[in-house]
């Protein structure tokens, strides 16, 4: 009989680890994102020439490349993932004047698209990311 709810536990105590596991590849913010718009709710997103890096450190930074090919980096700072569906991005470098030093951002990722909503003082935002895939070399 101890054998049988060995094997149950063990059984449990796999399906736990999947899931888990499943659930943390779904939700990972580590990567490089590439901003996109929707003008219209109908239209397909349209990619811009913004990115955000998430490293797995923690540390961000946000940046736009512009017509004459030079990138720069318009926010830098760190992030924290505070419970499901919500991470702060604590900003220590900035190029855009009267910018909050921390933002509280809800997310919600869709297989490659991060969708991320906040609110300024007179709307609510909606941004929508895509993973920029990195290729294999192999």
């Amino acid at each position: 009989m101890n054998r049988r709810y060995t094997i149950r536990g063990l059984f449990v105590l796999c399906l736990c680890f999947v899931s888990v596991t499943v659930y943390c590849q779904d939700n990972n913010l580590s990567g490089i994102w590439q901003r996109y718009v929707k003008k219209d709710v109908s239209e397909k997103a349209q990619p811009l020439l913004f990115f955000k890096i998430l490293g797995d450190d923690g540390s961000f930074c946000n940046m736009q490349l512009l017509p004459s090919g030079d990138a720069i980096k318009t926010h830098e700072g760190t992030y924290e993932q505070t419970s499901d569906g919500i991470y702060i991005e604590n900003i220590d470098k900035t190029i855009i004047p009267n910018s909050p030093q921390k933002t509280s951002l809800k997310y919600r990722v869709d297989g490659n698209s991060l969708y991320l909503e906040y609110d300024t003082e007179n709307k609510a935002i909606l941004e929508i990311w895509k993973r920029v895939i990195v290729p294999n070399k192999e």
